[in-house]
């Protein structure tokens, strides 16, 4: 086992996940890091219903205010690094942002720091 045939494989997944998605009115479904070794590998597979809120998603919501964020920071469309960005959850300490259709994390400060520069109405100063 090794990457170039994960890569295959993460392919061929996510082409099933994708029909078994549409075919069980699934909003999405997606997999995890693989973990590997000489042996073999394991994932995990995670789904989520039209409208459903994803826990990373629901963590920001609750604590926006909190880390200084206006409500409307959650699906903001923003500029951060010198690229559009989609805010979509948090996770501990980052935001998790999507960037060219992948998503990313990024320090929840750093961000912060980068839209007070911009005067965004999304920070709460």
């Amino acid at each position: 086992m090794n990457k170039e045939k994960l890569n295959e494989i993460r392919q061929d997944i996510d082409a099933a996940l994708a029909k078994i998605a549409q075919k069980h009115g699934f909003k999405e479904m997606s997999f995890g890091t693989i973990r590997y070794d000489n042996d073999g590998f394991r994932t995990s597979i995670e789904a989520r219903l039209e409208g459903a809120e994803t826990a990373d998603f629901k963590a920001l919501r609750m604590s926006a205010k909190y880390l200084g964020f206006s409500e409307k920071i959650l699906n903001a469309n923003i500029d951060y690094a010198n690229k559009k960005c989609k805010v979509i959850g948090m996770k501990r300490t980052k935001l998790i942002l999507v960037i060219d259709g992948k998503e990313c994390v990024a320090p929840i400060q750093q961000v912060k720091e980068s839209l007070i520069k911009q005067k965004s109405d999304l920070v709460i100063v």
